[in-house]
């Protein structure tokens, strides 16, 4: 029995971390995940069952299913290495605690608790052996960084923020193109904030040239889009806009939903500058009440102020409504920074 279960357990894990995992494919993977967590737990796998768990939580994360599951995922993880360390039981394969803090700051960063993420990355980032992680660990401080200078239009946080990137860049392994791909778009979106938009154009060029991979490439559309907007080349804007909406719309996997939903609102922009006042109208409040109901706090609070700057602009009375909407979700970030 203890053999059949093993094989059952290799085959699992082999299906969940190079096929179902890596092609996004979420759904699947929990179910693989949980299948694995059993059969590790039948055979008393410590090291199975710790690396499926971390597994787990990444799956709930990065399909942005439920990030406070994940959160709970990662703190019955954290404890139950602190319980194994104090019975002198010690797990070797892999960086458990590191591993699974760096996945817990990721996740209070995306629900939009920065200050508590910010100490773990900083911890973390310079204690992994492994250049990529470090790199990861990095980017995700950037983001940090970049979305505290944005909120508040500080250029002293962008600036810190395109630093790491930059330092996160230097740690890259030249065959690890989707990472400087990825770090790129995120360092242009940082010169974006700053209103430094030639620049932000040539840094997502070059990300773009960087990578095959469709999901990043829609992504960085979208970035490319909004600069262009910015920049005045309306034309070039749709271009991009299309190009990212054409491969979210296409692509099977619910992480696609939130990057959809910007690209939503990304168009709503291009409609406003165009002159259809209504048509932008209806598709920021598309996009910002479905991030909202994905309880997406931080990107739909973002757009509901976008919505009421352009009613108020026309002096249109639903302003107000939109104002009061992003107050709300404000107050309650902010509230979360603290709980």
């Amino acid at each position: 029995m203890y053999d059949k279960i093993k094989i059952l357990l290799t085959e699992s894990n082999q299906l969940l971390m190079t096929k179902l995992y890596k092609e996004r494919k979420y759904e699947e993977a929990i179910e693989y995940a949980i299948r694995a967590i059993q059969c590790a737990e039948l055979i008393n796998d410590m090291e199975s069952i710790m690396e499926n768990r971390l597994f787990l939580g990444h799956i709930y994360l990065n399909s942005m299913k439920d990030l406070n599951y994940a959160v709970k995922i990662y703190t019955d993880i954290l404890e139950k290495l602190k319980e194994l360390k104090e019975k002198g039981i010690e797990l070797k394969k892999r960086p458990y605690y590191h591993l699974t803090n760096y996945a817990l700051a990721r996740t209070l960063r995306k629900l939009g608790k920065a200050d508590q993420a910010i100490p773990i990355l900083e911890e973390v980032a310079m204690q992994f052996k492994n250049m990529e992680y470090r790199v990861l660990s990095l980017n995700d401080l950037g983001l940090i960084y970049w979305l505290k200078g944005s909120l508040v239009q500080n250029d002293f946080f962008l600036d810190e923020a395109i630093k790491v990137y930059n330092q996160a860049l230097e740690f890259c392994d030249a065959e690890a193109v989707d990472n400087m791909a990825m770090l790129l778009n995120n360092k242009g979106m940082a010169y974006y904030s700053k209103k430094q938009y030639d620049q932000a154009i040539e840094v997502f060029n070059k990300a773009l040239s960087l990578t095959d991979d469709v999901y990043y490439v829609a992504c960085i559309s979208n970035e490319v889009a909004k600069t262009y907007i910015k920049l005045g080349n309306y034309h070039r804007a749709k271009e991009y806009i299309n190009k990212a909406n054409q491969i979210l719309i296409d692509y099977d996997e619910r992480v696609a939903d939130v990057e959809l939903l910007r690209n939503i609102a990304i168009e709503g922009l291009y409609q406003r500058k165009i002159g259809n006042f209504e048509d932008a109208v209806k598709y920021f409040e598309m996009s910002a009440t479905k991030l909202e109901d994905q309880e997406l706090k931080v990107e739909a609070a973002e757009t509901f102020h976008q919505l009421s700057l352009i009613l108020k602009e026309r002096g249109d009375i639903r302003s107000g409504r939109y104002a009061l909407k992003f107050e709300e979700l404000a107050k309650e970030i902010e509230e979360k920074r603290y709980s």
